[in-house]
């Protein structure tokens, strides 16, 4: 996973984006107004040039405080660029910026530029909140061309184009290699998960290394498992259904939804991998329960920045924190049932509909 390959790309994508929207800012306006003189052919100007007037653009996205820093950094390089545009950014985290998002829709102050899932395209713009952008694409000559067409069509809104994907998380396995390493965490030898593991690998790695306080694992006479100091496993399939449970479903022939939009969790195959997973936590006490992951920060993608858990699931997103909690992590691809299976989610940028 190239984290700065992905920033960069982010990067590019978020100033042309805004560009977008200056460029709509310095065209004339609808009501017979002066018309901006980059667009006077006799000064030689181009019909795409943006404004030379100051503007202030609102632009909101969620995120952690880490996560907000970055994109101001981005957004003062854009500023150095562009000194006649301010950008104000607002953050929030995931929950409330959604919550934010509907009740900005109802109140008519929605950001100019706005950060969106993929997941979510339809509802907002069943509310009528994202500008179409075709037109805006194609009088600016916005190549599409290094966007794949498959994350473009995960942004379309019948069939129009009303946000532009900024990144593919994609998600994975990652395992903490200073545990493994160390004798003390590590009293058994287990080794790192394989490139393409096995449920059955892993199940065996996270029981040597789940320890109770006396250093005992989870397959040894006498485990106290009311006294876990370090797991082998943190992961909370029912809290991660789209990015987590809904792979290892198909990784066994089964699906969460069925065509119709209902759960498809009927399937003898579904309930080999939900009665899989209960037993990971309930009886053989190698995966952290939700009490626990509460104890260890209450987001189950960061608890192996704690330094007390082996491996779990997350985003590639998730690599920035483990630098920065100064994890030497190892990543695979999730462990598989029957066939190896992830998803991408593509974050993305829209403008909002009510912008000037």
């Amino acid at each position: 996973m190239k984290t700065k390959s992905k920033w960069l790309f982010s990067a590019m994508i978020l100033v042309l984006t805004m560009a977008i929207v200056i460029t709509g800012c310095g065209k004339s306006n609808n009501t017979g107004g002066e018309t901006n003189s980059a667009n006077n052919p006799e000064t030689g100007g181009s019909s795409n040039a943006p404004s030379d007037e100051p503007v202030t653009i609102t632009y909101s996205q969620w995120g952690t405080a880490e996560e907000l820093q970055r994109t101001q950094e981005l957004l003062d390089k854009f500023t150095a660029a562009n000194p006649n545009i301010t950008v104000k950014l607002e953050g929030k985290d995931w929950a409330s910026y959604w919550d934010g998002l509907t009740a900005n829709a109802a109140g008519g102050t929605l950001p100019d530029v706005l950060k969106t899932s993929y997941a979510y395209i339809d509802k907002y713009a069943d509310l009528g909140i994202f500008k179409e952008l075709d037109g805006l694409l194609s009088e600016n000559s916005f190549d599409l061309s290094n966007i794949d067409d498959s994350l473009l069509g995960l942004h379309k809104y019948q069939d129009k184009q009303v946000s532009l994907p900024i990144d593919a998380n994609v998600i994975v396995w990652y395992y903490n290699k200073a545990l493994f390493a160390d004798p003390k965490t590590n009293p058994k030898g287990a080794a790192v998960p394989t490139l393409e593991p096995t449920w059955d690998e892993i199940v065996d790695i996270a029981t040597k290394m789940t320890l109770d306080k006396n250093g005992k694992s989870a397959d040894d006479p006498g485990f106290d498992s009311k006294n876990i100091v370090q797991w082998g496993l943190s992961l909370s399939p029912g809290s991660s259904m789209d990015w987590f449970l809904e792979p290892e479903l198909w990784s066994n022939g089964a699906k969460l939804v069925n065509d119709d939009d209902t759960l498809a969790l009927d399937t003898p195959e579904a309930q080999e991998v939900l009665n899989f997973f209960i037993d990971l936590t309930k009886n053989k006490k190698i995966n952290t329960t939700p009490a626990q992951i509460e104890g260890l920060g209450g987001d189950v993608n960061l608890t192996l920045t704690t330094g007390k858990v082996a491996m779990n699931p997350g985003g590639s997103w998730n690599t920035t924190n483990y630098q920065e909690a100064k994890i030497d992590y190892g990543i695979s691809f999730l462990p598989k049932f029957k066939t190896n299976q992830t998803v991408v989610q593509p974050a993305g940028l829209a403008i909002s509909a009510s912008t000037k």
